[in-house]
């Protein structure tokens, strides 16, 4: 299970998120946890005394008092398997990470995996759903590839929106545009998003050199690209969803895209 996206989706729902941002989110750099992130292991220390991953998740639901409610989409033992044109296989997530621009194919084992059934009935009452931005081939597929939960987004009466990321990720993404993600969950969910949040704010010169230098680079998407998702009915939203951070990190700014979602929410229905 990803403690690590668990945690931040939790984070980001608590009522003071900006504490927690920071007591969660340290990582030790010294000793046998050097590496090691303090809300992953109190995630993990919770599911040994609760017994059950999604116990775990509940009890730091109820112990941070977060606005909603966090769910993993299963709590069976899964690994996500890459295929490329000369089918090789990479199994778990570095692997996959490493090879992502390689991969013409990803599943899970095994195959059949179950959703909880709280995240099939969450997904059909859902007013939104949003997908991303996130890892592509270690966040957001992985997800949509438990058995039944495709379906049920496919099913739902909810506009379905993905948000793009604003850079690439080396080796997982190196290369990609904004459709060549949308394109891998069109595969994966059975259709296209109805709604793709695109960020056009151009990144500083400065900040983008360093970005550059780990083979990350803005993710755009191309004036043919865009006409191909309007042919496909697939709403393009563009906005200035930019932000960088003190620490001179890229990041979405949060503010603008949850209002974007909530326009799309309220013009849909």
């Amino acid at each position: 299970m990803p403690p690590g996206d668990v945690r931040n989706c939790i984070v980001a729902l608590a009522e003071n998120d900006s504490a927690l941002n920071r007591i969660l989110n340290f990582r030790f750099d010294k000793g046998e946890l050097a590496g090691h992130s303090l809300g992953n292991l109190v995630l993990l220390a919770v599911t040994e005394l609760a017994g059950d991953f999604r116990l775990a998740v509940e009890e730091m639901n109820k112990l941070l008092a977060i606005r909603g409610r966090v769910l993993p989409v299963t709590t069976e033992a899964v690994t996500i398997v890459g295929l490329d044109g000369k089918g090789n296989r990479f199994r778990g997530e570095l692997e996959v990470a490493r090879h992502g621009r390689e991969l013409k194919k990803v599943h899970l084992e095994p195959e059949d995996a179950k959703p909880l059934r709280e995240v099939v009935e969450a997904i059909l009452d859902a007013e939104a759903i949003v997908l991303g931005p996130g890892s592509l081939f270690t966040s957001i597929l992985p997800n949509l590839l438990v058995h039944g939960v495709a379906k049920a987004v496919r099913e739902a009466e909810a506009p379905r929106i993905y948000v793009a990321n604003v850079m690439t990720q080396p080796g997982e993404t190196e290369g990609f545009s904004v459709y060549d993600h949308v394109r891998w969950i069109k595969d994966v969910l059975g259709q296209y998003p109805d709604v793709v949040l695109v960020n056009e704010t151009k990144v500083p010169g400065d900040i983008l050199e360093k970005y550059r230098e780990t083979g990350s680079e803005p993710v755009l998407l191309k004036e043919r690209e865009e006409a191909h998702l309007a042919r496909e009915k697939v709403q393009v939203i563009r906005g200035d969803f930019l932000e960088i951070t003190p620490g001179g990190l890229v990041r979405h700014q949060t503010q603008r895209v949850s209002e974007a979602i909530m326009k799309v929410s309220r013009d849909r229905k």
